[in-house]
């Protein structure tokens, strides 16, 4: 108990309660569902526990956001599934996540790690323990799910339980099992050489969407069929008078890309009464809608720019960066000129928006608008300036700005900062290096690993005795960036840079000795055969073998 308590206060996390106890009282890891229960490592300390999983439960579209905070960020993976064919020779890896930060706490949940083929669904139990009781229950049933080639077959992934199916969606009493179906059928149908859904599921799927009593499952019906199928504006047409807002915007969406079925005039029919929509958020869609297919009403965006809710403003910028595709530049001034005034509006999360807005429209005048907001006082509308500078700005623009965002007081500005500096876009070192360098003395070990990439990069490393305090850092990613790095730069076998590579070939980390390995690949000379001897005697990774085999092949050639 006390390890797991020392856990949590390093990692600013309480776990969640079910799960807690289970490790306290009944065991870390073992059997469970799948390839079993991961054991938690209670010596790990990473930012990454606390910062919250941003896919919501109750969201359906949400995109993954990965910069110094990983995708994954709020969860423990407790869980491997088996890998399964996607596609022809495409395999993707599901996983089950616990997630401890963020608004789905203590659920569980299923994620494609490599983030390739679908996005993370959560499974419908209320909690792990729920979830464990579940696989339990299964082996106390032992009955087999179906058999093939004589052998009795268990699950082996979530798409192996049974209930992901229209019927489902439109039958099952229990909105959290109805939603998990509409999600898995929105991962499966229609990707990846998996064939669209069939019309009469198609039709159960649009039931579900007009008739459920729970808006949640309405909404995640109508998001399934949207993806299932192609073509859908017959099923959707009447989710247009849904009395949830939610629903309408989702089929809004659905009829505008059905204008190959129902054709441009009936989805412009469909879509006009929705610019009197009692709800301003679906007006400001509607009109964009229309807009993409040739119709545009003067004025009422304009309106809507001003509108006295925050969130209307909100939608109304991030309608912005798509219109000028449909409008002209005499019809894109007068909707510019009224959005201005958001850049400075009194809610963050507008100016947040706005300088999205602004930033992804790529003319010059309105970057350098939005690189101004790298002052803001909200770190929300920094974070959005700073990507917009980082990767739309001129090098002139960057140049100006990079003291500020090297030396912003957010963690995340600093590591995306220094991220595009070791990307090689960027303007002259000589303007940046010394900020970088100040920030190899971070705490974060993430922030101090992209500042040596940075460096290293822009062929200014640090000196050569700063090196060893890099390459022997606690923490196992900075020491594997570090020994790679440490090839690109001079190192002199009787230095300190090259010694501490010797020391790293005996590194508890497999990547580290292989990185270490390939830095010394072409500097080692006689008087380092000792350790190179003693570290291939001892290495049991193959390829980590081989390359020190060349590295003793060439200091001793065969005759």
């Amino acid at each position: 108990m006390s390890a797991v308590v020392a856990f949590e206060e390093r990692n600013g996390i309480r776990l969640p309660d079910g799960y807690r106890a289970f490790i306290t009282t009944l065991g870390n890891g073992g059997p469970g569902p799948y390839q079993g229960l991961e054991p938690l490592d209670t010596g790990v300390t990473s930012h990454q526990l606390s910062g919250e999983f941003p896919y919501h439960p109750e969201r359906l579209d949400e995109s993954y956001e990965a910069t110094y905070w990983n995708a994954y960020r709020g969860t423990l993976m407790l869980n491997r599934q088996d890998r399964i064919e996607w596609d022809y020779h495409e395999d993707v890896d599901p996983r089950t996540l616990l997630v401890v930060s963020g608004p789905g706490r203590g659920r569980m949940v299923m994620v494609d790690w490599e983030r390739e083929y679908f996005r993370p669904i959560y499974h419908p139990a209320p909690d792990f323990l729920a979830w464990y009781e579940e696989w339990l229950d299964r082996l106390a049933d032992r009955r087999p799910e179906g058999r093939a080639e004589g052998r009795t077959r268990f699950w082996e992934t979530d798409f192996d339980r049974p209930g992901w199916d229209s019927r489902a969606v439109r039958d099952h009493p229990e909105v959290e099992e109805a939603v998990w179906a509409a999600r898995m059928i929105r991962a499966r149908y229609n990707r990846w050489g998996w064939p669209e859904l069939s019309e009469p599921h198609c039709a159960e799927l649009a039931e579900a969407a007009a008739g459920s009593p729970s808006p949640r499952v309405r909404a995640a019906a109508l998001w399934a069929l949207c993806r299932a199928r192609r073509n859908i504006g017959a099923f959707v047409m009447p989710m247009l008078r849904d009395p949830e807002p939610g629903v309408r915007l989702l089929a809004m969406k659905a009829v505008t890309g059905s204008a190959e079925d129902l054709g441009a005039e009936r989805v412009r029919d469909a879509l006009r009464p929705m610019l009197s929509d009692p709800d301003p958020v679906v007006r400001v869609k509607a009109i964009y809608h229309l807009a993409t297919h040739g119709e545009w009403t003067a004025g009422v965006l304009e309106e809507l720019i001003r509108h006295g809710q925050a969130r209307v403003r909100i939608a109304a910028a991030g309608v912005l960066p798509s219109l000028p595709y449909h409008l002209s530049d005499e019809r894109m001034r007068p909707l510019l000129a009224a959005a201005r005034p958001l850049l400075g509006d009194d809610d963050p999360a507008v100016r947040a928006a706005a300088v999205g807005a602004f930033g992804s429209l790529g003319a010059p005048w309105s970057r350098a608008m939005v690189a101004a907001a790298v002052t803001d006082p909200d770190v929300r509308v920094r974070r959005e300036a700073a990507f917009r500078v980082l990767h739309f700005a001129d090098t002139g623009l960057l140049a100006a700005v990079l003291g500020v965002l090297l030396e912003d007081d957010d963690i995340a500005i600093r590591y995306q900062t220094l991220g595009l500096l070791a990307s090689h876009r960027s303007a002259s070192p000589l303007l940046w290096t010394g900020l970088a360098h100040a920030r190899l003395a971070e705490s974060d070990p993430s922030v101090r690993r992209m500042a040596l990439a940075a460096l290293v990069n822009a062929g200014a490393p640090p000196p050569e005795r700063e090196w060893p305090s890099l390459l022997t850092d606690p923490d196992p990613d900075l020491r594997r960036r570090a020994a790679y790095l440490a090839g690109h730069v001079h190192q002199p076998p009787a230095g300190p840079l090259h010694q501490t590579l010797h020391d790293l070939l005996n590194d508890q980390v497999r990547e580290v000795r292989g990185n270490a390995a390939r830095s010394l690949e072409q500097t080692c000379d006689d008087g380092c055969l000792p350790v190179l001897e003693a570290a291939h005697e001892n290495e049991d990774d193959r390829v980590n073998r081989y390359v020190l085999g060349k590295i003793l092949a060439r200091l001793h050639p065969r005759s």
